[in-house]
């Protein structure tokens, strides 16, 4: 083994010498083996003709793109998913939420937080995450949900902090199960909130009531959204539909499913008489997780676990078109003007799209893993354009906020 190893240090630093670059390892070694000096051309065609080459490329390191500004919040030297984005009204701040229970509002300018929020101690075991978050004006609004002990029965509801001195305020109450996405209407009156026990509710902010109970999904609604007038609502759930509805007589508009074709191998008889029989059939494909309108409110725009976009005409109740965006998609925003949106995926990739064509603008290298080094993306949870569309925020596993130009 040292006569070996001291044989190819010698062959590579006189290739490195003569300038020579050796063409293929692999054949030099085989040529070594059988006493050559030297591996022709001749010798090296006639290796490759009884076993092809195979080039494994090694995998390139997910070298995150530079971010206009990255925000990282440690909590005892330890970084927490980022489950949420929010811009507020002015455009200079973010609120963030957090997998510790806590959201950080941001002053982007500076780059420090500015306020924690946090729901009361007593309840902290058993709390449900801090999914979903509305900055509104001067509130933060966050759904969420906890196991509530003199009920003995879960209980979910938004939680309603000032952003500017972080007193909590009413919380508003009404499921039966966590809150796992809160929407605001576009004249910021309306609340709508979608819940593991399988409903949505619609609410009057300033009266802190609710209106309207829709019901319909067979599982967990895991994302909702307002149509531009306020009429409707998107939802996507974990029965793998997604849905339009009336809101003002819970009325369901549109159900959309993605279907996949699949082949299917059946073989008959035995031995050599057997006979594989290939059919395709469809089948379901995995569940939505994020919808929304367009700013026109004719179309919705979705993304599922398979990576694929859909954009579904809502008054016509058919498929407008079919993208493939990332590995799964997991986040969503549009412009504030409806020209573009974008898209987050588990491959930590944001992709930016012009709306009305279809096509993608940019993909831009966002998140990694949580505390790994940088050889593969991680999930972009959360997505949001500021108020005037200029810039959007990120938030991902690896715990940064990160915000980028979109000019």
């Amino acid at each position: 083994m040292r006569h070996i190893s001291r044989t190819l240090v010698l062959l590579f630093a006189a290739l490195t010498v003569t300038g020579v670059l050796c063409s293929s390892f692999e054949a030099t070694a085989q040529v070594k083996k059988k006493g050559k000096k030297k591996a022709g051309k001749k010798d090296v065609e006639k290796t490759d003709d009884k076993k092809p080459k195979t080039e494994v490329k090694k995998k390139e390191d997910f070298k995150p793109d530079q971010a206009q500004v990255e925000l990282k919040y440690l909590d005892k030297d330890k970084s927490y998913w980022v489950f949420d984005v929010a811009f507020g009204a002015d455009g200079k701040t973010l609120a963030a939420a957090y997998r510790n229970y806590s959201i950080k509002i941001w002053d982007i300018g500076t780059k420090k937080d500015v306020q924690t929020l946090k729901g009361p101690a007593k309840d902290a075991r058993g709390l449900a995450e801090y999914k979903s978050i509305v900055f509104l004006k001067d509130q933060v609004l966050v759904g969420t949900g906890f196991w509530n002990v003199k009920k003995k029965a879960a209980q979910g509801e938004v939680r309603v902090w000032n952003a500017k001195d972080g007193k909590a305020g009413k919380p508003l109450d009404g499921h039966a199960a966590a809150v796992e996405a809160i929407a605001v209407s576009k004249d910021g009156k309306t609340l709508a909130t979608a819940s593991k026990d399988g409903t949505v509710l619609i609410w009057d902010i300033a009266g802190g009531k609710t209106t309207q109970t829709i019901k319909g999904h067979t599982d967990d609604v895991t994302s909702v959204g307002f149509s531009p007038d306020g009429k409707q609502l998107v939802t996507t759930s974990k029965d793998r539909t997604l849905r339009v509805w009336t809101i003002a007589d819970a009325k369901e508009l549109a159900n959309f499913k993605v279907e996949r074709e699949v082949e299917v191998k059946v073989t008959k008889g035995k031995g050599k008489g057997a006979k594989t029989i290939v059919t395709k059939k469809k089948e379901l494909g995995r569940e939505f997780t994020t919808a929304l309108f367009t700013s026109d409110g004719k179309r919705v725009i979705a993304g599922n676990l398979d990576g694929i976009i859909k954009i579904y005409d809502v008054d016509g109740k058919k498929e407008a078109k079919e993208l493939k965006a990332h590995e799964g998609v997991w986040a969503l925003a549009l412009s504030p003007d409806g020209s573009k949106f974008a898209t987050g995926g588990w491959d930590g990739t944001i992709k930016i799209w012009n709306t009305a064509a279809g096509n993608e603008l940019r993909t831009i290298k966002a998140h990694i893993r949580l505390g790994s080094t940088p050889v593969e993306g991680g999930t972009v949870n959360s997505l949001s354009f500021s108020p005037d569309g200029q810039w959007l925020a990120s938030g991902g596993i690896d715990g940064t906020v990160k915000i980028w130009s979109v000019k």
